[in-house]
């Protein structure tokens, strides 16, 4: 009987080491399955980076919060690619994962409404233009200089060039012509199509009935070519079918209640490409034009 029972204690003990043994195993196994994937980099365009690096410094240091490094890594004259890592070992991942979230809707809100534009103004001139518009970022370049900055602040600046040029010998003020834009994508010229939507109140079609929105006031982009040029007359009779906008939440502020886009992509800025809605994206007539035959319109 004493043989067999310490048979039978030694068998359980195998049992119990191998079962403790399996169980490290698998909480091994789920360690390993739960890694966090490693955070990705963000890719944005240099002279949009640059102007939110003059112009909004405290914003980019509120989302760092003195924790985080945004590295900097040049893909090529126009594009950077970011890479965000901790400061020290005490920051977690999840923090650092934040603060790339935060910085992305920052920039693409920025790059969203951000004008640029060249002027013909002499080089020796934009130190003290920029005293008058701080607002502004303005770059001189051997033709002129390169205004960065909302659509608001560059208007004003160009009204401001217009009502202090020299005037001509027969009194005529005489005419500043714009530099020309870079070739390519680039040269491109504002659509009038998707322009405003009056206040009102939402009816049966939009999600809440009898709730009052505000309007909205939009510029779209489109290529100074025959193509671009076709696809302007589309988005014209989709804004005149009231297929353009919609009311609903934001995907950039995450608001409710305001007036959207209703699945019709528009190129609302110049630069930043398609993650920024704007250029360069060669296939962006061909997907909006197969938007709007979705919706009809061909």
């Amino acid at each position: 009987m004493e043989d067999l029972f310490l048979k039978l204690c030694t068998l359980r003990s195998g049992e119990s080491n191998s079962g403790a043994a399996a169980g490290r195993g698998r909480l091994a196994e789920a360690v390993h399955v739960a890694a966090p994937e490693p955070i990705k980099a963000v890719h944005v365009v240099a002279p949009v980076l640059e102007y939110i690096k003059k112009r909004h410094r405290d914003d980019l240091d509120k989302i760092t919060e003195d924790h985080i490094l945004i590295e900097e890594q040049a893909t090529d004259t126009e594009n950077i690619t970011l890479i965000f890592k901790p400061c020290n070992s005490q920051v977690s991942a999840t923090c650092v994962r934040l603060a790339r979230e935060r910085f992305v809707t920052f920039y693409q809100r920025v790059a969203s409404n951000l004008h640029m534009k060249n002027v013909a103004i002499a080089p020796h001139h934009c130190k003290d233009l920029q005293r008058v518009f701080p607002q502004l970022l303005i770059t001189p370049q051997s033709f002129g200089a390169t205004v960065s900055g909302s659509s608001t602040h560059v208007g004003s600046l160009e009204r401001y060039l217009q009502q202090n040029s020299p005037s001509s010998s027969d009194g005529q003020t005489s005419r500043k012509h714009e530099a020309p834009r870079p070739a390519g994508d680039h040269q491109l010229r504002s659509s009038s199509t998707a322009n405003s939507e009056e206040s009102g109140e939402e009816d049966e079609e939009h999600p809440n009935p009898g709730e009052k929105y505000a309007g909205a006031s939009r510029t779209a982009y489109l290529p100074d070519s025959p193509e671009g040029r076709r696809v302007r007359v589309l988005l014209q009779r989709a804004f005149d079918l009231r297929l353009t906008f919609t009311v609903g939440q934001s995907v950039t502020t995450g608001e409710n209640n305001v007036v959207t886009w209703n699945d019709i992509h528009h190129k609302t800025c110049l630069i930043g490409g398609p993650t920024c809605y704007g250029y360069p994206d060669p296939d962006y007539l061909k997907r909006v034009r197969d938007e709007l035959k979705q919706k009809g319109i061909e």
